[in-house]
């Protein structure tokens, strides 16, 4: 305050360091009250008495005797032979194949998800802008989904790696028969 008894005001670099930490930055909230209410201590008490042994249990007991930390990320499976490369008559080789062909189809299904969310986000925070900012966003979605269908379309749900391994080889007799009618076209012509 000015000698006049009006306010002025300082800069930052002005106050002081201590001044500006118990006023902004503040204390934590319960430290604030000096006196917490009945309730609110006994229900403090009440947690102290229950969580209390249980994490001192863990932080001295059960955390210095664990050798290898939990890993706390997705299981990694080995690719196992595709069902093309079994014996017609090894029944955990098609096995293997079969959970193989569930997992990868899963995830692909988790990618296009991820894909379309992306692209939704991107037209939501964009707005009317999305049509060129988003458009890369699209365009990847599109190709995935298309691949998705090549790979797994007109299979039911329930499809075993059996089923898509004959979709795979039909079509690449359908595609084989259409090089050559092309080809045959092109001669008559």
């Amino acid at each position: 305050m000015a000698e006049d008894g009006r306010k002025t005001s300082r800069r930052a670099d002005e106050v002081p360091k201590d001044v500006y930490e118990e006023k902004v930055l503040g204390r934590a909230f319960d430290q604030m009250h000096e006196t917490p209410s009945p309730a609110t201590s006994i229900f403090e008490k009440m947690i102290n008495v229950i969580d209390g042994p249980v994490t001192w249990f863990r932080e001295s007991v059960l955390e210095p005797r664990r050798t290898n930390p939990p890993a706390y990320y997705h299981q990694k499976f080995r690719r196992v032979p595709t069902i093309d490369e079994c014996y017609i008559d090894d029944l955990v080789c098609h096995h293997e194949a079969n959970d193989q062909y569930q997992r990868d189809r899963k995830v692909d299904g988790f990618i296009m998800e991820i894909l379309k969310n992306r692209w939704h986000e991107c037209v939501f925070y964009h707005g009317v802008d999305e049509a060129h900012k988003c458009q890369p966003l699209l365009d990847t979605w599109k190709d995935a989904e298309t691949n998705l269908f090549v790979k797994y379309g007109d299979v039911s749900m329930y499809s075993s790696v059996i089923d898509a391994y004959m979709k795979q080889k039909h079509r690449m007799v359908w595609e084989r028969r259409q090089e050559a009618l092309l080809k045959q076209r092109a001669l008559q012509e």
